[in-house]
């Protein structure tokens, strides 16, 4: 595919894609796609959306050859972000069962945007893997990292209490 040069200075090609998101596309692509790219045209108001950045670019070169694509990742005021994140001091409330067991609500997000609250028992032993089980794996379009039965330390079945359960490393 033949490379397109910018026809636009920095400052013009900025101002006319945020014009265009807010003010044409923003709306008609916002509602379930929070998280997803979204690359614009900015001299024909063009667009493509999808989880994968050169998806979209690529899409959208096919239907518009020489296009000035302009990428935004929808409900973000950032594409990427580089140094570091902001502190922030939020405490993890859960509750302790009667069997002594720590539980949390975990909000999980997939890389598409799809959320899911799961609740979670507390590991002192937490390796940076989580297990999940698979129906959920699926469901939020989660990477799969490795597959395997897990069981707890005390040799009782399967961690997440669901026959089967698979491991994801979480990200």
């Amino acid at each position: 595919m033949p490379t397109t040069r910018p026809r636009y200075s920095k400052e013009e090609f900025a101002q006319r894609g945020d014009a265009l998101y807010e003010g044409d596309i923003r709306p008609l692509v916002e509602e379930g796609n929070e998280g997803k790219f979204v690359v614009i045209d900015i001299e024909t108001g063009a667009y493509e959306v999808d989880v994968d950045e050169l998806a979209a670019s690529d899409r959208l070169l096919r239907r518009v050859p020489d296009a000035q694509g302009w990428l935004q990742r929808i409900g973000s005021r950032h594409v990427r972000r580089f140094g570091p994140r902001p502190v922030r001091r939020t405490m993890v409330k859960g509750v302790v069962t009667a069997n002594r067991e720590a539980l949390v609500r975990l909000a999980l997000r997939g890389p598409s945007g799809r959320e899911q609250e799961t609740e979670a028992a507390v590991d002192t032993g937490f390796d940076g893997s989580v297990t999940l089980p698979p129906a959920l794996i699926v469901q939020l379009e989660l990477p799969w990292r490795r597959r395997g039965r897990a069981l707890l330390a005390d040799g009782t079945g399967p961690a997440s209490g669901v026959p089967g359960s698979r491991t994801t490393q979480a990200e």
